[in-house]
């Protein structure tokens, strides 16, 4: 049975279009935002580490541009989730 932890949007803010650094940098943020330690532990209620995951899903882009440089505006959503087999 799938259980959903914790839910957290994550924003990134770059000067130049590139996707999968985006990409990247979000997944790179789901340790902290979920206090996942080297290890795999975390302070998450119902945190199992033998049978957790993350899922990010991208949510949208924008982008806005002027004459002093341009912004690029992602914006994803992280999942924690738990999985137990009984």
């Amino acid at each position: 049975m799938e259980k959903v932890l914790k839910v957290k949007s994550i924003y990134i803010v770059r000067s130049e279009a590139n996707f999968d650094r985006a990409c990247d940098e979000a997944r790179n943020q789901t340790s902290c935002l979920f206090d996942i330690d080297e290890d795999g532990h975390s302070s998450l209620e119902g945190w199992t580490r033998s049978s957790y995951s993350i899922e990010l899903k991208f949510i949208s882009y924008e982008a806005s541009f002027s004459m002093t440089g341009a912004s690029h505006n992602y914006a994803f959503e992280a999942t924690a989730k738990s999985y137990d087999e009984s």
